[in-house]
């Protein structure tokens, strides 16, 4: 995999903050045999729907304007975050942010970077919540122009509950052999 663009999809929610700690180890063992570049897409069509909010001082041209100001601001502040998280491991990652559908985005970046596979997590929504609202994961499998590589948090957060359970077994056991 000597110097493969990976695209690692990224957004800025607690499943997708449990899947970097995966996604971290994973690029470990890769030991630098690949080039990760960490894409955030600002969400257009959100931004379009908050701008609609009830909100009698400004006109919905400026509203979508601040809207999609602050929301550019929270991905790039979360992109420096995710890049120093990254490069506390020992890891350099190349940045993208960019605006639009996300899924499309995503499969954008992939074919434009020629990428050998896209990273992405998944938020763990039911059969129905994903048949009614649709999902990015899926889309991006569909539609990528390389392998796809999903990442879930539910896996994250069993391995936290074992190391915490783990941990308070070896405390119990050193309070047991130091005595009363």
């Amino acid at each position: 995999m000597e110097g493969k663009r990976i695209i690692i999809a990224a957004n800025n929610t607690e499943d997708s903050k449990s899947v970097t700690r995966q996604v971290v180890e994973w690029m470990r063992e890769l030991r630098g045999r690949a080039d990760p570049t960490v894409l955030y897409v600002v969400d257009e069509a959100l931004i379009g729907r908050a701008a609609l909010a009830d909100d009698e001082y400004f006109d919905i041209g400026t509203r979508r304007d601040a809207v999609l100001e602050k929301a550019v601001r929270d991905g790039e502040a979360y992109l420096r975050e995710l890049k120093g998280i990254y490069g506390g491991e020992g890891i350099e990652v190349e940045t993208r942010l960019r605006l639009g559908n996300p899924a499309r985005e995503i499969v954008r970046e992939a074919r434009e970077a020629d990428a050998y596979a896209i990273v992405i997590g998944t938020h763990n929504r039911s059969s129905v919540s994903k048949a009614l609202f649709g999902s990015i994961t899926n889309e991006v499998i569909r539609a990528a122009p390389c392998p796809v590589i999903v990442f879930t948090p539910k896996l994250q957060r069993l391995t936290d509950r074992v190391k915490q359970g783990l941990s308070v077994r070896v405390r119990k056991f050193d309070t047991f052999l130091s005595g009363p």
